[in-house]
C-alpha cells in the first residue's frame, strides 16, 4: 500500500551504535561459513582483535574454529555449539570496550576511591 501512495515504506528505524555493529558482525558473521575477517573488524570497528584472539586459538585446538587468511569460521563441530562460542566471544569484546572506558566512567571507579 505504501509503494502505491507514496507515502514512506519504513515505518520505523533503529540507530545501532558502534560497539553493537561490531558485536552484530561477530553474532551473524560467526554464523555462516564466511566468518569473520580480522582485519576487517579492526579496520570497520577501530577495535583491536587481540581480545577475540585467544578465544579462537583455543576454539581451534578443540576443533571449534578454523583460520584461513585472516578469517576465522567455525567448523562443522563448532557450529553445533556456536551460540556458546558467540556468547564467550561478545563477553570477550564488551570487557575489552569496558576496560579500554575512561576511568571516571566505569562503575567501579567511584567505588575504589572510598
Amino acid at each position: 500500500r505504501s509503494v502505491n501512495d507514496g507515502s514512506p515504506i519504513v515505518k520505523e528505524t533503529e540507530d545501532i551504535g558502534f560497539s553493537e555493529r561490531a558485536a552484530e558482525y561477530i553474532m551473524l558473521g560467526m554464523r555462516t561459513v564466511y566468518g569473520i575477517s580480522e582485519q576487517d573488524y579492526e579496520h570497520y570497528f577501530r577495535i583491536g582483535f587481540d581480545a577475540l584472539r585467544p578465544l579462537f586459538e583455543k576454539y581451534r585446538k578443540y576443533g571449534y574454529a578454523r583460520e584461513q587468511n585472516g578469517r576465522w569460521s567455525f567448523t562443522p563441530k563448532g557450529f553445533l555449539v556456536s551460540n556458546s562460542l558467540i556468547g564467550e566471544l561478545l563477553d570477550a569484546q564488551a570487557e575489552k570496550k569496558y576496560n579500554m572506558a575512561a576511568p571516571w566512567s566505569r562503575e567501579d571507579y567511584y567505588s575504589s576511591l572510598f
